[in-house]
């Protein structure tokens, strides 16, 4: 969930990358994704397969706001809390669901930051 301390932080963040921002839609939901992404072509590749997904890879947050690794995979919960303790950065996103990853996870079209992670 986003902190009081990182209040627009995000922002500086997300331009960093030469991310898309936006002001945070309540009707829609929002999703944790890990590390940047190239805006020109957001979509995630499959480090298993090596194919480029029809989306980006992020991950659903329960009704507390913590992440929720897929259950389809046996090694994502621990990958997710690897993911969480690393440098990369973190975004709260939302965008247009478009499938499901070759784990499980949802795949965002047109994915814009909404706010900060930590």
């Amino acid at each position: 969930m986003q902190s009081e301390q990182q209040g627009e932080d995000w922002r500086v963040e997300a331009e960093r990358y030469g991310l898309p921002t936006a002001e945070r839609d309540p009707e829609k939901p929002s999703y944790l994704r890990i590390g940047a992404w190239n805006p020109k072509n957001p979509r995630s590749s499959n480090y298993a397969t090596g194919d480029v997904e029809a989306g980006l890879s992020v991950y659903e947050l329960d009704k507390n706001g913590k992440p929720v690794a897929p259950e389809e995979s046996d090694w994502a919960a621990d990958d997710l809390a690897d993911r969480l303790k690393g440098s990369e950065p973190k975004f709260l996103v939302q965008g247009m669901l478009v499938g499901q990853g070759h784990d499980g996870e949802p795949l965002l079209g047109d994915p814009v930051v909404v706010g900060g992670f930590g």
